[in-house]
């Protein structure tokens, strides 16, 4: 699954080091899925590549998912709460039918009990 987007990435630990992020958003590709060549045990990532990143980085998703932020996914914004690495990833600038798409395929893939958001499961 790959969707365009506006993304940003920011450290819950930058508050703890008195720093803070940048701030804003960037354009990028954000992917769901396997690793290519690996069918079976690889696990389930999260890949978000920019123009400046085309490699991308990747986040683990299956038993990573602290919480999905979804009270703003009406205007095209959600959060994805990972646990390692301490990240929230921000989505913006999406439609809210491609978000709840999302979701639905991160609670598939992510294998534990994670908060469902109630108002996507209609």
């Amino acid at each position: 699954m790959r969707l365009q987007c506006e993304v940003e990435v920011v450290s819950r630990l930058l508050p703890t080091c008195g720093l803070r992020g940048r701030g804003r958003g960037t354009r990028a590709l954000l992917s769901l899925g396997r690793p290519p060549g690996r069918t079976r045990g690889g696990g389930v990532y999260l890949m978000v590549c920019t123009a400046r990143d085309r490699v991308g980085v990747r986040y683990k998703v299956q038993e990573n998912i602290e919480r999905f932020f979804t009270r703003f996914v009406e205007e095209g914004k959600a959060t994805v709460r990972l646990r390692e690495p301490a990240v929230d990833v921000c989505l913006s600038k999406w439609t809210s039918s491609v978000l709840t798409v999302l979701f639905k395929a991160g609670d598939t893939w992510h294998g534990s009990a994670v908060q469902s958001p109630s108002h996507l499961n209609a």
